[in-house]
C-alpha cells in the first residue's frame, strides 16, 4: 500500500539530509520502501511500487531513494512511503522523518497522518 505524505520542505538555510524513515506505533505494518518525488507522488492506498494502471502521479519517474537524500533551502518533496501489512488487520500512528544538517544539527518530522489495513472493508 502506498502512502503520500507532502510535501516535506526544508525551511532552513542549510541543506539538510534525510537519515532515517520510521514507522510510529506500527501493529502489522512494515515500511518496504521510501522515496520522495518533486510533487504529489503516488495517491495514497494503491499498489506499492505503483503498476502501470494505478495512479503514480507525474513525477514517479523522477523518485529518489529517501535515506541519504538532501533537501536543498527552500526546496519541497514529496514523501512516498511503500507499506506492507503483515497481519490481517493493521495499524499505524505515524511516519516520523529524522534528518540532519551539515554541521549535525538533528530534526525530526513527523507526518499527521494515519494508516489502518481491514481486509474487505
Amino acid at each position: 500500500m502506498t502512502a503520500n505524505y507532502g510535501p516535506l520542505p526544508n525551511h532552513v538555510e542549510v541543506p539538510i539530509i534525510i537519515t532515517d524513515v520510521s514507522a510510529v506505533g506500527a501493529q502489522g505494518f512494515t515500511i518496504i520502501n521510501a522515496v520522495l518525488t518533486p510533487k504529489n507522488g503516488a495517491v495514497n492506498g494503491v499498489e506499492y511500487p505503483p503498476g502501470p494502471k494505478e495512479r503514480k502521479g507525474s513525477e514517479w519517474d523522477q523518485r529518489v531513494p529517501v535515506e541519504g537524500a538532501t533537501i536543498d533551502p527552500g526546496e519541497s518533496w514529496w514523501l512516498v512511503v511503500g507499506l506492507r501489512a503483515e497481519a490481517d488487520r493493521a495499524e499505524m500512528e505515524r511516519v516520523q522523518v529524522d534528518y540532519r544538517d551539515a554541521a549535525g544539527t538533528r530534526y525530526r518530522y513527523v507526518a499527521a497522518s494515519s494508516y489502518s489495513y481491514v481486509p474487505d472493508c
